[in-house]
């Protein structure tokens, strides 16, 4: 077998360590799980946050994803942080509801670490111009394989009771 020289080895190695580092960066990409905050009054009601994770003590992170309830395309965006002590997750959601009553809510949600339990005071306008307000019971936790619901004509959350029928 033939010696590779230094600079030749050391050539090939970082190639290969580079290569590795490059496989595993989009693995976990792929294998990033989504965040959900579940509404317990409404089960398969949830707002979704894309490969979303609870920032580190002291850090805050952007929301990006949907509010999934029924069959509609409702995108949602806001800032989560967690307490310096660690003790609690408080987010911020912007959801809108383009494609049936044209709605918009805020939901100011609040969880304790590490159970992961809370409150979501949600605030909105619904399709007519009627202001609502509400408090409902959530929990957080990983999920997966949710899809973005296609246009259905109709609000899922009017058909379910949720408050202004967004």
């Amino acid at each position: 077998m033939r010696e590779l020289k230094g600079s030749t080895y050391l050539t090939r190695l970082r190639a290969l360590v580079g290569g590795l580092a490059a496989i595993l960066a989009l693995a976990n990409v792929s294998w990033a799980k989504d965040y959900c905050i579940n509404f317990t009054a409404f089960p398969g009601c949830e707002i979704v946050g894309r490969a979303f994770t609870i920032p580190p003590k002291g850090k805050c992170k952007t929301w990006i994803g949907f509010f999934s309830c029924g069959p509609e395309n409702a995108p949602s965006t806001g800032t989560g942080c967690t307490s310096s002590d660690g003790s609690s997750f408080a987010i911020t959601i912007g959801s809108s509801f383009p494609e049936s009553t044209g709605g918009s809510d805020v939901d100011a949600v609040a969880l304790s670490l590490p159970a992961q339990t809370g409150t979501s005071h949600e605030t909105g306008i619904d399709g007519t111009g009627h202001a609502f307000k509400s408090v409902f019971a959530v929990t957080g936790g990983s999920c997966a394989n949710i899809a973005v619901p296609t246009v259905g004509g109709s609000s899922g959350s009017a058909r379910l009771g949720l408050p202004g029928g967004r």
